[in-house]
């Protein structure tokens, strides 16, 4: 093997370029290292905007397999703590990786390398010091946190909905555009007309912007802010509640009303739908979405009126779940569709051919397989523009700010695709597994009119989970049910 050297690079916070320590500065001055030693680059592994306290990133996890795969002899970074500032994970890379496998560790500053006895033992003081560093760090912030909490101050980081922050005044101040958004949702609650889902629901329908970074409303963002006791002037830290120095949103009076409806709410058990026989089985076919259950209620001047439906979470649900805009599938009544499905299924308990004739492949393999090569080729096209634009920075053709904006941009697209191909992988693996002989399917659907008058909901939708993996429902009411097979 020739003597190929990779490269680690890691930054956890923009802040450190201004310490020297910035991406394209530890790469210009790591490429300079390994030319006067004439050696071989083999790649440059970067991790970007990751903390050095432990080992979950991406970068490094592909080092070390790479590693153990004996692809290069040396890895070189420009300073220890660049590798890991926790004295543990150093020795453990160095001595049980890097070493094991013939690889020789070098950090650039700090001028020593794994192969000589004195790097060894320099390696051992250089990790403590390294550790020790940031084990003071965090100490201070601690104590500093700690202090700012009882002062009622600014804990920095995220600024709850309905406030902004004041660096003069250095405490919350009311936003006027969201903190009426914050007592729409304490008056909503209080009224005991609507749930929490109900909460998002009106705020989504009424398009109200959620907090910078989301994308929509959801139940577990409403109780949140319910539960925030900074809209009564507090500041809640490590589980200990102090006085704020910021204007209250909400009375103390509703604010207790409202946690103790919550309180009450969530010590009821929760209740039984029982005829929602096919959620977690049935999507829409319009939209590709999941549906849900919908138990919907309505008065006239006569009657009062109840109908359960199946509706896409495209159409009417939770924003997550959806898988466009928008979708026109419709409401479909859940008696008609569950006893649709039971009907179809009762007519292939009888000889196995009709149940041959039903048979389908969900999982395409030369779909997958093509998805996964045009997301693999995508990758590859991606690693030669980083390449490029990091070639384009040693010729001195761009400034360090246009290749990091540009560098971010790739790595980003970069994790999507290993993403995409993760899930593409998981998700043939799975359809694998849940194949099962259509001996098995035809005993099931055997068995399953005689035992359905006597059996519960529960146990209808184990009977199901057996049988039937996945129910579509289209706009026009057209139902296909494809097996486990």
């Amino acid at each position: 093997m020739q003597n190929l050297c990779a490269l680690y690079l890691r930054v956890s916070t923009d802040n450190q370029a201004d310490h020297g320590v910035s991406l394209p500065a530890q790469q210009s001055r790591l490429l300079a290292y390994i030319k006067a030693q004439n050696w071989n680059l083999y790649k440059i592994y970067t991790d970007d905007g990751y903390s050095g306290k432990n080992l979950e990133r991406p970068a490094i996890t592909q080092l070390l397999k790479d590693t153990k795969q004996k692809k290069f002899n040396h890895v070189a970074v420009i300073k220890l703590d660049r590798l890991s500032r926790s004295q543990k994970d150093a020795l453990y890379l160095i001595e049980d990786i890097f070493n094991a496998n013939d690889v020789t560790f070098h950090s650039v500053s700090e001028a020593f390398d794994t192969s000589t006895p004195f790097g060894k033992a320099s390696l051992g003081m250089l990790s403590v010091f390294a550790q020790l560093e940031r084990e003071m760090i965090v100490d201070r912030i601690i104590i500093a946190k700690k202090e700012c909490a009882k002062q009622g101050r600014y804990l920095g980081g995220f600024v709850p909905y309905g406030y902004t922050y004041d660096n003069q005044l250095k405490k919350y101040v009311l936003d006027p555009i969201t903190a009426p958004t914050v007592r729409l949702i304490f008056e909503s609650y209080n009224t005991g007309q609507f749930s929490l889902g109900g909460i998002a629901e009106m705020l989504e329908t009424k398009k109200i912007p959620t907090h910078k970074g989301g994308k929509y409303w959801d139940k577990t963002t409403v109780k949140q802010i319910l539960t925030n006791p900074v809209y009564i002037g507090k500041m809640r830290h490590k589980g200990q509640v102090h006085d704020g120095k910021h204007e209250l949103i909400i009375s103390l009076e509703q604010f207790n009303t409202v946690n103790d409806m919550l309180k009450k709410q969530s010590a009821k058990p929760p209740t039984k739908e029982d005829d929602n026989l096919l959620v977690g089985f049935i999507y829409c076919g319009n939209c590709g979405a999941r549906m849900r259950y919908k138990n919907h209620n309505w008065n006239t001047a006569k009657k009062v009126y109840n109908q359960q439906y199946y509706i896409c979470y495209t159409q009417h649900g939770y924003k997550p779940m959806a898988t466009s805009n928008t979708c026109d599938c419709g409401f479909k009544k859940v008696e008609e569709v569950n006893q649709a499905v039971i009907d179809y299924l009762f007519t292939l308990a009888t000889p196995p051919a009709n149940l041959d004739a039903t048979t389908k492949n969900m999982l395409s393999d030369s779909e997958v397989s093509t998805s996964k090569e045009d997301f693999k080729s995508e990758l590859v096209k991606i690693n030669k523009k980083i390449t490029r634009w990091y070639d384009a920075y040693e010729n001195t053709d761009i400034n360090n700010e246009q290749l990091s904006a540009r560098v971010r941009i790739l790595r980003d697209q970069q994790t999507q695709l290993e993403a995409r191909i993760a899930s593409l992988e998981e998700s043939e693996s799975i359809a694998q597994q849940q194949i099962i002989p259509i001996q098995t399917v035809q005993a099931q659907l055997l068995e399953l009119p005689k035992l359905w008058n006597t059996c519960t909901p529960a146990e209808h939708r184990a009977a199901l989970a057996r049988i039937v993996r996945k129910v579509t429902i289209f706009k026009d009411n057209t139902i296909d049910v494809d097996l486990l097979l």
